[in-house]
This record gives C-alpha cells, sequence and structure tokens, in this order.
C-alpha cells in the first residue's frame, strides 16, 4: 500500500481537543456542520485517494460515516491520525 502523508496543515487542533468527538460531528444533521464535514473528508480523500482502490465519484456518494470506516479499515493502524486529521480539517471550515 502506498504511504500516504496524514501530517496537519493548520494549526485547528489543539491537544486538549477531543479525538473521539469525530463521531457526533459524522452525523450531524446541522447542514454548515455537514456541509464542513463534507469539505474535511474531500481533504481527506485528497490525501488517501491515491492509496485506496475507489474511484473518488463512488467515495462522494458515500456517508461521512462510511467515508470514515472506509479511511479507517484501510489504515487500521493510523486510526488516530485519521480522527486528528479530519477534526482538523473539520475545525479549519467551521472557524
Amino acid at each position: 500500500m502506498k504511504k500516504v502523508d496524514l501530517s496537519l496543515a493548520g494549526n485547528y487542533l489543539h491537544d486538549s481537543d477531543d479525538l473521539g468527538a469525530l463521531e457526533k460531528f459524522l452525523i450531524s444533521d446541522d447542514s454548515f456542520s455537514k456541509t464542513s464535514m463534507n469539505c474535511a473528508m474531500s481533504a481527506l480523500f485528497g490525501r488517501i485517494g491515491n492509496a485506496i482502490d475507489i474511484d473518488e465519484a463512488v467515495y462522494d456518494q458515500l456517508s461521512n460515516t462510511n467515508k470514515f470506516y472506509l479511511a479507517r479499515g484501510a489504515f487500521p493502524d493510523r486510526e488516530q491520525e485519521l480522527r486528528a486529521y479530519i477534526l482538523e480539517r473539520f475545525y479549519k471550515f467551521v472557524s
């Protein structure tokens, strides 16, 4: 499998942030939060798209929860990095 860069691109995530909070944002019904999470998941695909075997059009049709499960399944040893990357991108879009 190809290497993927999940390093944080900004300073929107802090050490005190709870990575477990990701689940509530993945299933949020608030349209602003949904749009922000869609942007975060799109940014994630930009990082992992070449390493996983899925077309971007198919990826885009998945729910945000399923996108996370797909990424977590592809990189099970990097779950904390995935959570941090997604939350950092989410916080960037909401700020």
